[in-house]
């Protein structure tokens, strides 16, 4: 009995912990981190070649070698501020890690089938 009681506050915890966890000050919406990149371009570099090294992992999203970090930022916010600047009211408030890792699935897909 305490096994089971144990085991759903785990299921629990973990389906609460789905979410992943943030700083305090890690902007959640796609439009502040839009703002974030322009005022620490080290910030949006860090992000991004971290959502590149898990998409990497698990053949999502394969950027190739060749490309510095720097510019795989620049051409992920590009087309980020584009996105948000065609469809405000859609993308502006959304999480923009969820954003981030598919325009880079859509940009460099690992395998692509003809």
């Amino acid at each position: 009995m305490m096994r089971l009681a144990v085991l759903a506050a785990a299921l629990l915890h973990l389906t609460a912990a789905a979410e992943p966890v943030r700083p305090v000050d890690d902007p959640k919406s796609a439009a502040r981190f839009i703002e974030r990149c322009q005022t620490d371009p080290d910030f949006c570099t860090n992000r991004i070649q971290r959502t590149q090294q898990q998409l990497r992992a698990a053949r999502e999203a394969c950027v190739p070698a060749v490309l510095p970090p720097l510019e795989v930022g620049q051409k992920v916010v590009g087309v980020l501020a584009e996105v948000i600047e065609e469809s405000p009211d859609e993308f502006k408030d959304s999480d923009y890690d969820i954003l981030i890792r598919q325009l880079m699935v859509f940009l460099w897909p690992c395998d692509i089938v003809a």
